[in-house]
């Protein structure tokens, strides 16, 4: 699976995550589709709309805040991980100090692909070995 290739998420990225994230990702499961990764982000996450997780996963990447790792094969996007410290996410267990990261990866996210290895394995794999996500 050299083809993949997984980049931390920045904001040129922006419309290639968000269209990952309409159209792909929760294709073949649409309850998951209001996730957009932030469950980990609100305290009050089931109380949140669609449009809600969607503005503020939009707004996170724009302004650079985002954390997160992003699967590219062909040129387009196949996969996506929530990379952060674990102090900027809610109830993840263990200590929260900002240098010990912690990922979230919807299966959902990944289960379109039909034949062969999804990309979670690369995913967390980059998400641990990168320095700037612990």
């Amino acid at each position: 699976m050299s083809d993949v290739a997984i980049r931390p998420v920045t904001p040129d990225q922006h419309d290639a995550v968000m269209h990952y994230f309409d159209m792909v990702a929760y294709a073949d499961n649409p309850n998951w589709s209001k996730c957009f990764c932030m469950e980990k982000l609100f305290e009050n996450y089931e109380g949140r709309t669609k449009a809600q997780n969607r503005a503020a996963r939009s707004e996170l990447i724009f302004s650079a805040k985002a954390n997160g790792l992003v699967a590219y094969r062909l040129g387009r996007v196949v996969g996506w991980c929530h990379a952060a410290p674990k102090s900027e996410l809610l109830e993840v267990p263990g200590e929260r100090a900002a240098d010990i990261g912690a990922t979230a990866i919807s299966k959902p996210a990944f289960t379109y692909i039909e034949s062969g290895p999804t990309y979670c394995d690369q995913i967390h794999l980059a998400a641990f070995t990168s320095p700037s996500h612990g």
